[in-house]
C-alpha cells in the first residue's frame, strides 16, 4: 500500500512569508532532513527533489499550510509517483456563478447553480477548485490548462472514476491518479477544503485508497474529514 503523508499548521500571522516559510518547515519535518538545497523547479514551475529521494507539494490558504509528501516509486519510470494537493478557505464569492460559468463544464456549473442555498453553491465551488487545481499541480501545470481538467461531476454528484486525455504536460505514458477531497473545520468562519492527490502505478493499481498519515505541526487543530475519492486515469497525447 502506497504511504502519502500530509502535514498541515495553523499560523496566527496570515503573511505570504510566513506561510513560505512554514510550508517549508513542514517539508524538513516530514522528510527528516534538510532538504531546502535539493529543490528545483520544472519548467512549468513545480517544484521536485533533484535527489529524487520522494516528492512533495505545498498550497496554503488564510492561515493554514498543507503539505503532502511520498517515497513511493513509479515501477513504470522508476522516479518517486507524484503528489499534489490544494486547500482552499471557504468564503462567498459574489462572482461564483460568473467563475463556474468561465472556467467549470456545463455540468459542473450545473451542480454548483443547482445547490439550494448560498452556503451549498459556494461549498461545491471550491470543491470543484480543489480538486481541479490539485490535479494540474500534480501534472506541473497551471490554471491556464483549467479547461483540460476532467468533467469531475457525474449524475449530479462528484464522479468515482473518470478518464481524461493528457491536458499537456510531459507525460509519456498512462497516468493513474486517485484524488481525495477532504473538509478542514466545523465552524463557519474557519472552514476549509482539501483536495490530495497522489499517483499510483497504472499496471499495478494498489488498494484504494492508500495508507494517508496526517500530522499537525502546530498546536491548534481542525478536524478533517473525508468527503470525497476520485480515480483518474489520464492518457498521453498521442494515444
Amino acid at each position: 500500500m502506497t504511504s502519502l503523508y500530509l502535514g498541515i499548521s495553523l499560523l496566527s500571522n496570515k503573511e505570504a512569508g510566513s506561510l513560505h516559510r512554514e510550508g517549508r518547515r513542514i517539508l524538513r519535518l516530514l522528510t527528516q532532513e534538510p532538504v531546502d538545497h535539493l529543490i528545483a523547479q520544472e519548467p512549468g514551475g513545480r517544484p521536485y527533489f533533484v535527489d529524487h529521494r520522494g516528492d512533495f507539494n505545498i498550497s496554503h490558504t488564510g492561515r493554514t499550510v498543507a503539505v503532502t509528501y511520498t517515497q513511493a516509486r513509479s515501477t513504470l519510470r522508476g522516479v518517486p509517483l507524484r503528489t499534489g494537493c490544494d486547500i482552499e478557505h471557504l468564503h462567498p464569492r459574489r462572482n461564483l456563478e460568473t467563475i463556474a460559468s468561465r472556467f467549470f463544464t456545463r455540468e459542473e456549473h450545473t451542480y454548483i447553480t443547482g445547490g439550494t442555498s448560498e452556503r451549498v453553491r459556494t461549498t461545491r465551488f471550491y470543491q470543484l477548485w480543489v480538486v481541479k487545481e490539485c490535479f494540474l499541480k500534480t501534472l506541473g501545470l497551471g490554471l491556464g490548462f483549467i479547461h483540460h481538467t476532467p468533467n469531475f461531476i457525474q449524475g449530479n454528484t462528484l464522479g468515482h472514476r473518470l478518464t481524461c486525455q493528457d491536458p499537456g504536460s510531459t507525460c509519456t505514458s498512462e497516468l493513474a491518479l486517485s484524488l481525495y477531497l477532504y473538509a478542514l473545520g466545523d465552524f463557519p468562519e474557519e472552514q476549509y477544503l482539501l483536495a490530495l492527490a497522489q499517483e499510483r502505478n497504472p499496471r499495478n493499481l494498489e488498494p484504494f485508497p492508500p495508507e494517508l498519515t496526517v500530522r499537525w505541526f502546530s498546536q491548534e487543530s481542525l478536524t478533517l474529514r473525508n468527503m470525497a475519492e476520485i480515480s483518474v486515469l489520464v492518457y498521453p497525447q498521442e494515444r
